[in-house]
């Protein structure tokens, strides 16, 4: 594993946030192994939630994720001091296994992402397929889901991490559309709520191009298009990104094939967003039209825009949790291991399980 250099797509970056005012630690290095959850009962009388409440248990199932801290001696400073002033304490804190990560929604017949943040469906029942990589929720008729984009950032924080970022990120959509490409029909695929600071926005034109949209906070717009070409029922792959430069790309791929590059550019907008969406829709447009029906395999977030990520995020669906909102340290070995010598690397093991509000 490298230490240095490019940021890669699917290491483990993680944070933590404790303490009031806010301190936030955010581990520069890749962890040193992917972490396992392991649903496991916590018995224990007392716990004692951020409120000071008391509650008292038998038994619970929760989830707990082992890390190995990978760092630097500032840092190792600092996640010494979190813990001996902080943590141990049995006080709660935000823990992100993966700050890189947003939502992915598998449709392994739930709507929750690996998170447990779930999507809204429109209307009727909800029904899966199979589908080339396991299940896939089916969209027909009026159907679309919807998803609060502001959870983390609320006013009052739901208990979930923000789907997306609205500075950068990457897109992933797996899905089998009812419809061709050359329907001549508008499809939205991925829509946002807003007429100025929306975007992402994925859709299928009347002149059958797909085509990415930003409409930053003057409300202007910033596309890049290209034609498109897949019969009803085809597997198709859409990826695409957004910049905090304002640079847009997309590609697309059918039935596991090679992934064509969409360059067409247009519009005068900046694709910025100043202000997240408050609203995301898939299958739908913002106001339930212009539906993308079909069985959808997976749609996933990501919040940094990767380089080439049509090469290392396509295929690639993070389904371990990656937000521990009320998290709490159940193990802190304070015993970190120097691995280099060149530069002063340490590993530092730590559990973290998922607590209460």
């Amino acid at each position: 594993m490298s230490l240095t250099g490019t940021i890669k797509p699917t290491f483990l970056y993680p944070r933590i946030t404790y303490g009031s005012p806010a301190v936030t630690l955010d581990v520069t290095e890749p962890t040193s192994r992917i972490p396992t959850f392991t649903p496991y009962q916590g018995l224990r009388g007392v716990n004692t939630v951020a409120s000071g409440k008391r509650e008292y248990l038998f038994g619970r199932g929760e989830e707990q994720v082992g890390l190995v801290l990978r760092c630097e001696q500032d840092q190792l400073a600092a996640l010494r001091w979190f813990v001996q002033d902080f943590a141990a304490e049995g006080n709660q804190f935000q823990t992100w296994v993966d700050r890189h990560t947003g939502s992915c929604w598998m449709f392994e017949h739930t709507l929750n992402d690996q998170n447990g943040l779930a999507l809204t469906l429109s209307s009727g029942s909800v029904t899966y397929a199979a589908t080339t990589n396991g299940f896939g929720l089916m969209l027909s008729g009026t159907q679309y889901l919807t998803v609060p984009l502001a959870q983390a950032t609320a006013g009052t924080p739901t208990g979930y991490d923000n789907p997306l970022s609205k500075d950068e990120g990457v897109v992933v959509v797996e899905f089998a559309p009812a419809f061709a490409a050359s329907d001549s029909t508008l499809h939205k695929i991925l829509d946002t709520s807003g007429t100025a600071n929306r975007g992402p926005q994925l859709h299928k034109s009347t002149t059958n191009e797909l085509v990415l949209t930003i409409v930053d906070n003057a409300s202007a717009s910033k596309q890049v298009s290209g034609a498109v070409t897949w019969a009803s029922s085809d597997r198709v792959q859409i990826v695409a990104s957004w910049t905090s430069a304002g640079a847009l790309a997309l590609w697309y791929a059918v039935n596991g094939g090679a992934f064509v590059a969409l360059a067409t550019a247009a519009g005068a907008g900046t694709g910025l967003l100043t202000t997240l969406p408050t609203t995301a829709y898939i299958g739908g447009d913002n106001a339930g039209a212009n539906r993308a029906a079909g069985t959808y395999d997976s749609v996933a977030f990501f919040k940094r825009a990767f380089a080439n990520p049509q090469q290392s995020l396509a295929n690639f669906r993070p389904v371990e949790r990656n937000y521990f909102p009320y998290g709490e340290l159940t193990a802190a070995n304070f015993q970190p291991v120097r691995v280099t010598l060149g530069r002063t690397i340490w590993d530092w093991a730590m559990t973290v399980r998922n607590g209460v509000a």
